[in-house]
């Protein structure tokens, strides 16, 4: 859980607290456990503009980033979210600063930023077995980018008000997408121009 003096993490168990992260965390710290549970990605701050990610070895709770001098520096403003791809190979990033950032874990470097978004991005998840990646923010809109071109190829509208989380199904292939419209708008990555359907909360269906 993230709180105003870092970073707290709980045994679901016994509730008991296990670790404190404090340093170089923001207020607004987003955070991600790897598919295997090894390691920890937490937004964090370095003064001025500079906001970047850290690894957290989840067995001896040390901040690996800082040990090592080798933070995944890029972001501008604070990061939203944070997500890894199913091999735990990879990062994307969801930032205020109006980018979708890709990363390589083991090299720690960035490798592509999307900067396609015309405000804030909320968050952003990988897709279709991590070819794909899907983003939504305060444009309204929700845009899919290839990996391997490096390219956006969908934009995808329809919210009448700011987009504000996404998730997949385990499959990766059914986006939904919710917005402070009242609607959650599901999309199906498997057709080039996703079919969509809308879910009310009147919706009784």
């Amino acid at each position: 859980s993230v709180h105003e003096d870092g970073v707290q993490v709980f045994d679901a168990a016994t509730k008991e607290r296990i670790a404190h992260l404090t340093k170089q965390v923001p207020v607004q710290a987003a955070i991600a456990f790897s598919p295997n549970g090894a390691l920890l990605a937490v937004s964090g701050y370095t003064g001025g503009d500079g906001y970047d990610l850290h690894l957290v070895d989840t067995t001896t709770w040390q901040n690996l980033s800082l040990a090592n001098n080798t933070p995944l520096i890029g972001h501008k403003q604070p990061v939203n979210s944070i997500a890894w791809s199913k091999s735990g190979e990879q990062l994307v990033t969801a930032s205020f600063d109006r980018t979708v950032k890709l990363w390589d874990v083991a090299e720690h470097k960035l490798l592509h930023s999307f900067d396609t978004h015309a405000a804030q991005v909320t968050a952003a998840r990988f897709a279709q077995n991590d070819r794909d990646i899907v983003s939504v923010g305060w444009d309204y809109s929700f845009r899919r980018y290839e990996i391997a071109t490096k390219q956006q190829t969908y934009l995808g509208r329809g919210h009448t008000k700011r987009v504000q989380w996404c998730d997949l199904n385990a499959q990766g292939d059914l986006l939904a997408t919710v917005g402070e419209d009242g609607v959650i708008r599901l999309w199906d990555l498997q057709d080039p121009a996703p079919a969509v359907r809308e879910l009310r909360h009147t919706d009784k269906s």
